[in-house]
């Protein structure tokens, strides 16, 4: 009895080990290549020919105007803001494709006319509408501005111009 209780033992032991290896060899085969990924994607930033700064630079610059007046009025400070507009299919990628790409939500897929054409059909102030405030229906929900409160009005034009051309 003993000898049994000790034979089923080392063989659960045994498979435990067995399995642990499998998955430790797995793990070493699957982070083999991984330096290389990386290698290959900081080859390609480089080819681009943009320098660090250009990658990291910000998308807007603010002036403080008068800041430097030395006078016992308060100063009165103006802000100067350039922002880059994106296009429709820059604001797509960037914040729409999550959700119109693969339905999440009940939003209609683009390129799925069935979906789109009740849709369009309403007109695309009320595409833009929908996209700018938000909508909520039984079919699904579009949240304000795609659920990215930092998009003009402009960009998320051009984004609901650009769906509707991808499903004509």
């Amino acid at each position: 009895m003993m000898k049994k209780f000790f034979t089923v033992n080392l063989c659960i032991m045994w498979g435990i080990l067995a399995a642990l290896m499998l998955m430790a060899a797995m793990l070493v085969l699957h982070h083999r290549d991984i330096p290389a990924e990386v290698e290959t994607h900081r080859r390609n930033l480089i080819g681009t020919g943009m320098t660090t700064a250009d990658r990291i630079a910000p998308v807007a610059k603010f002036v403080m105007a008068g800041a430097a007046k030395a006078s016992t009025e308060p100063a009165q400070a103006s802000v100067v803001v350039q922002v880059k507009d994106r296009d429709g299919q820059q604001v797509y990628q960037a914040s729409c494709v999550a959700c119109h790409s693969t339905g999440i939500a009940g939003a209609p897929k683009v390129g799925d006319k069935g979906q789109w054409a009740t849709r369009v059909a309403a007109g695309t102030e009320a595409l833009y509408r929908n996209a700018l405030v938000g909508t909520q229906s039984p079919t699904g929900v579009m949240p304000a501005k795609g659920g990215n409160p930092s998009l003009s009005d402009q960009e998320v034009k051009a984004a609901v111009d650009f769906i509707i051309a991808q499903n004509k």
